[in-house]
């Protein structure tokens, strides 16, 4: 069973990203990409949503370039970041306030560090999941298969390193959430690749061959060592760094893995945007959460793109479809066995 709010977004929707901070969990942003055919201008926008009582309001947008990724830095809050990849070739990093009234985007300009010319951002990751680190920096990936290092100084982001990891589009780079020496990265040219940050660059650690292209990677933030894996292939794949020879499990999704998020609360629970498919939930193991593994459909199989888990025990997925630019919230009903 499920509970659905929706709204159009006007634009084609890839990201949704909760706030990570339980006492600010009702806001969410959502991401949109839109191809201006006659100009082929990229544009795009960010929604800032605050979700109460199985519905969602918008509080404020900004227009700009067009959006392929969102992550919020989980350290300090004064002011909370958000930070984007852009069709532009950028990681743009938008300030937050908390007023009165709630959150807001901050009037200052967003903070912006490009990561090469003609090329698209992808994806970005913080160092900052799993617990708030001295330096924050931000892992980057480009169309042109290239990895980079984003450091904080006083009040910018500049690029510390970056590198040639993949012979395409490099869709996704990701963090280890227990170490911040360890960065995962898939591409379009079908591998899965481990770095660790202490050695040279141009040799991965670990190199795994997919037959189709890699297109998300997340870390466990609950387990050390394990981290799932999304694919063309229509499959999920729950690895452990220390042996990349096979994964622990694969889990059939029937459609292109998109995106896969981990329950903040709930470890064996993931959610996936598996493109066809639709909306998925999975249990990667038996614990004491029952819920069976759920789906949502968007209509007429539009491409199930943006999906985030909202920061708290409940069981509530954000999601956004693509050609029928829809933002939506599901809550899922389940038992927990006392």
């Amino acid at each position: 069973e499920e509970d659905l709010a929706w709204t159009d977004v006007e634009f084609t929707a890839d990201s949704v990203e909760w706030v990570p901070y339980e006492d600010e969990c009702n806001y969410f942003a959502c991401g949109t990409y839109q191809l201006i055919p006659e100009t082929r201008k990229k544009i795009g926008r960010i929604y800032l949503y605050k979700h109460s009582e199985n519905k969602f309001e918008e509080i404020q947008r900004r227009d700009g370039h067009a959006i392929l990724d969102l992550k919020w830095s989980r350290s300090d809050r004064t002011p909370f970041l958000l930070g984007e990849a852009n069709s532009n070739g950028e990681i743009a990093i938008h300030r937050f306030q908390k007023t009165d009234v709630g959150m807001t985007f901050s009037d200052e300009e967003p903070l912006r560090c490009s990561i090469g010319q003609n090329t698209l951002a992808l994806s970005l990751d913080w160092n900052d999941r799993s617990e708030p680190t001295g330096t924050r920096k931000i892992i980057a990936s480009c169309s042109q298969g290239k990895l980079s290092i984003l450091q904080q100084t006083q009040d910018a982001f500049v690029v510390d390193r970056s590198w040639k990891a993949h012979d395409y589009e490099a869709w996704i780079a990701a963090w280890d959430a227990h170490d911040a020496n360890i960065v995962y990265s898939g591409a379009d040219d079908c591998q899965l690749k481990l770095w660790d940050l202490r050695s040279p660059t141009n040799r991965p650690t670990s190199v795994v061959n997919y037959e189709m292209g890699v297109t998300t990677v997340q870390s466990n933030f609950h387990k050390e060592h394990q981290f799932v894996v999304g694919s063309y292939d229509e499959s999920i794949q729950l690895w452990d760094n220390r042996q990349m020879k096979t994964s622990l499990k694969s889990i059939a999704t029937q459609g292109g893995v998109w995106r896969i998020k981990f329950h903040p609360f709930f470890s064996s629970l993931i959610g996936a945007a598996c493109m066809r498919a639709g909306f998925r939930t999975f249990q990667l193991e038996i614990s004491d959460l029952q819920v069976e593994d759920a789906r949502l459909r968007p209509d007429c199989q539009e491409l199930a793109y943006g999906l985030d888990w909202k920061w708290n025990e409940t069981l509530t997925l954000g999601v956004s479809s693509f050609y029928d630019h829809k933002c939506a919230v599901w809550e899922i009903s389940a038992k927990s066995q006392k």
